[in-house]
């Protein structure tokens, strides 16, 4: 069988199986705790953070680890949305009509419980968003603006430079999916407030 859908997941490459043996074995500790074994996880946890901002461009301290990209959407949206009801505004969120269904599903699901509304930019054929209904959406001072992007396809990656461009660096989100494996994900380039990363 030739195995073709890498971009949803993959083996883990024998470089990364031989970094974690260790800590799936007979390092595993928790990093929380005092004991010899827990510290080790946590220097290990560290060591990780810092190289992985060094490839994405960011300081460690504003990368969190969350079990999967499902999680990592629940909780940046929800959050932001939770994060403008304690300033006072109504949470409003902006996102395109193909994004992932961790990204829709989460939306309905904030809606239909009261916690947000929000509106989908639609896309063309080739999945490039139409931003000409963007201006009059931003108007309604969106919490944040979340567009797919680094997923598989360049038109994607525009899609998601396009839209950063013209929300501004203070709403706008990514969901980066498999990016280092394609292209050079440096986070600044986004002006992202929020962004979503699955290493493949």
């Amino acid at each position: 069988m030739i195995y073709l859908d890498h971009a949803a997941t993959a083996a883990l490459r024998p470089s990364a199986l031989e970094a974690m043996l260790p800590y799936l074995t007979e390092q595993c500790g928790n990093p929380s705790a005092l004991y010899e074994s827990g510290r080790r996880a946590r220097q290990a946890v560290s060591r990780a953070r810092r190289e992985i901002a060094e490839t994405l461009g960011c300081l460690p301290e504003e990368l969190y680890f969350t079990s999967g990209g499902t999680e990592a959407d629940n909780w940046a949206l929800l959050s932001m949305a939770e994060a403008a009801r304690a300033r006072g505004e109504a949470p409003f969120l902006v996102s395109t009509a193909i994004e992932h269904h961790a990204v829709l599903e989460t939306l309905r699901y904030g809606k239909e419980t009261g916690l947000l509304d929000y509106a989908l930019l639609p896309v063309s054929g080739d999945g490039v968003a139409a931003l000409s209904g963007l201006d009059a959406l931003l108007a309604k001072r969106p919490a944040l603006v979340s567009c797919m992007g680094l997923i598989t396809r360049p038109a994607r990656c525009n899609r998601s430079e396009n839209c950063s461009r013209a929300a501004g660096s203070g709403t706008f989100r990514c969901t980066a999916t498999s990016c280092r494996s394609t292209v050079s994900c440096r986070l600044r380039a986004y002006s992202a407030k929020n962004c979503r990363i699955s290493f493949r």
